[in-house]
């Protein structure tokens, strides 16, 4: 479900337990903030579509996948939200 927009970029929002926490890794990350699991498959995924997906980076608001995209070089970011199961995915320039 897409619910809210950060600069021109939607966020996709969802629950799911599929993406367990790995413990400490926020400590790579503001404190609270995870994704890298969710962020390491949606990279692989992105991989298997023939998209040209780096590896998953650290940030402190959660963990990023630099994507190329002629002329662009995106990046999408993936971070947990307030609620235990629940995510954030956005794309930005």
């Amino acid at each position: 479900m897409i619910v809210g927009k950060l600069g021109k970029s939607p966020i996709l929002e969802f629950e799911s337990s599929a993406f367990a926490p790995i413990p400490a890794e926020d400590e790579a990350t503001y404190p609270g903030v995870f994704g890298q699991t969710l962020a390491s498959w949606l990279g692989n995924q992105l991989r298997r579509a023939g998209i040209a997906a780096g590896e998953v980076i650290a940030e402190g608001f959660g963990w990023v996948i630099p994507v190329k995209s002629e002329p662009y070089f995106l990046r999408v970011a993936c971070s947990s939200g307030e609620e235990l199961n629940a995510w954030m995915v956005f794309v930005f320039t």
